[in-house]
């Protein structure tokens, strides 16, 4: 008799665990708070403009890396299309001075030498660190905690080669880096290129993927992708519940056996997994219940990835600029967010690339303004809608003004405003305090193993965003992958999957 298997969340961990799972013979029913799949990977359309949230880089978009593999048994990747961009990063200063981080790793240094030749010595590091992170390929296909004695050795010596970089840099910042810079043009860029206390690893390694385009934009939008790994885990015979919020997880002498509905409805299981907020189903679902100190101390003490407020205009007119994936524009003055953040620049993308969001004669733009300060921003949600509508106005108008000045003749053509909070990111995906991405990829969590298990309990495993050293769709697929196999081994099933048919 097949094994049921409930997952919290129909996000891309969920999607991905219940294709796997039913690729490998168990009964696997997703439960999603929201009316569509995908979570945080989602689009929305408003009035004629569609509305990117996610999506900015998909590795594994060229069969050049593993993570390509893992995306041809869920997704249909012969027929999906995806633009590389030339350039995949434009920063510009408040006078309009721009240094390009362009895809290409030879265009990228002659770039930095041009614009900012004093800092040839920290230009050199970042250089020939994205060239040697090029030559990685990561070890995605095989759960970690499954690697044999024989297959960590192959590891090791793959990793040989890099081992003295990374000693060196692994536990340097971008910051670090940044700090060096006597340009401060240079300095903008490269605290603009991830978040500042991110790892240099991070840069480095994104640098390698965009240089061997296997990090494109899919031509669609983040819901395209969603729903075409919604349709393959049906197509393989599972069910997903949608408007199915899970309060509680059954438990019963130490095992999960099932979950309870917002509605009440008690729904049981041989074996639980959460795909969804990892606080709300340590805290909340189990009641804190099966946890420990060091567990208790990721939620305590590790930064999350800030949250933002994201605002989308609709443009009636066609606004041509150079093949940019992602554009950085500071101001001329900082601004106030909310009464804890200031902000001097802006995350903007012109999604003239993707006509299928927006038309021919149309362009959508979405712009990301960072903030950590959740708390503000659902004290006013709650407490006062007004104020609370009137802010996110204000912040908008600002962003605008700031667009205007920038590409010029915007406002006069601006037909549709779009604009989300932390509280808006909270209410859809239920993310802790409206985190994009789970966990700040500092150095101190790209070398944290985040176990896939609560302490006490069986029959249940915790993956997602937030036992990932940095999230991304791709590492979210990757995870699904991964715990179907250590599923099987505990089952003694042979694991097992399948490519897409064309």
């Amino acid at each position: 008799m097949k094994k049921k298997v409930i997952i919290i969340g129909g996000g891309i961990s969920g999607l991905s665990t219940g294709s796997y799972l039913q690729m490998n013979g168990f009964d696997t029913e997703i439960y999603e708070l929201h009316d569509i799949p995908g979570g945080v990977c989602t689009t929305w359309k408003r009035k004629n403009y569609l509305v990117d949230l996610c999506v900015h880089w998909f590795v594994g978009s060229r069969n050049v890396v593993d993570y390509y593999k893992v995306w041809q048994e869920l997704l249909p990747m012969d027929k999906l299309k995806f633009v590389d961009h030339d350039v995949f990063l434009k920063v510009s200063d408040e006078n309009k001075n721009f240094i390009n981080i362009y895809s290409n790793i030879d265009k990228l240094e002659k770039e930095l030498l041009e614009k900012a030749p004093e800092d040839i010595e920290v230009i050199n590091k970042i250089i020939y660190f994205a060239r040697k992170c090029k030559k990685l390929d990561f070890e995605v296909l095989k759960a970690p905690n499954l690697l044999s004695f024989f297959e960590k050795t192959i590891m090791f010596l793959k990793l040989a080669p890099f081992a003295v970089l990374m000693t060196k840099y692994g536990g340097k910042t971008i910051r670090n880096f940044a700090d060096q810079c006597k340009n401060p043009l240079l300095k903008k860029t490269l605290m603009s290129f991830f978040l500042p206390d991110s790892s240099i690893l991070f840069l480095a390694i994104t640098l390698g993927w965009i240089d061997k385009r296997c990090a494109g934009y899919p031509i669609g939008g983040s819901q395209n992708i969603s729903n075409l790994l919604e349709k393959r885990f049906t197509e393989l015979e599972g069910k997903i519940y949608y408007k199915s919020r899970v309060n509680k997880i059954l438990v019963k002498d130490n095992k999960a056996y099932g979950i309870i509905l917002a509605n009440g409805t008690e729904i049981n299981a041989d074996i639980v997994i959460s795909c969804g907020d990892g606080y709300d189903t340590i805290y909340n679902m189990l009641e804190g219940k099966y946890t420990d100190e060091k567990i208790d101390k990721f939620y305590r003490e590790f930064q999350l990835f800030p949250s933002h407020v994201f605002i989308a205009y609709g443009v009636s007119r066609k606004i041509v600029t150079e093949e940019i994936n992602m554009t950085q524009i500071f101001a001329k003055k900082p601004f106030t967010v909310d009464d804890k953040t200031e902000c001097n620049s802006i995350m903007v993308r012109v999604f003239n690339f993707d006509p299928t969001l927006n038309g021919e004669e149309n362009t959508t733009i979405s712009v990301s303004v960072g903030t950590d300060n959740y708390e503000y921003w659902n004290n006013l949600y709650q407490n006062d809608r007004e104020k609370y509508n009137k802010e996110k106005t204000r912040v908008s108008d600002i962003v605008l003004d700031i667009l205007d000045d920038y590409y010029g003749n915007i406002k006069a053509n601006v037909k549709m405003v779009d604009i989300s909070t932390p509280v808006t990111v909270k209410r859809y995906t239920n993310n802790w305090k409206g985190s994009f991405e789970g966990w700040y990829p500092t150095p101190q969590v790209i070398l944290t193993q985040f176990p896939k298990t609560l302490p006490g309990l069986d029959n249940f495993y915790l993956i997602s965003q937030w036992t990932n050293q940095g999230g991304g769709i791709c590492q979210c697929a990757v995870s699904g992958r991964n715990i179907t196999q250590t599923l099987c081994k505990s089952e003694k099933i042979k694991f097992t999957t399948t490519l897409i048919s064309s």
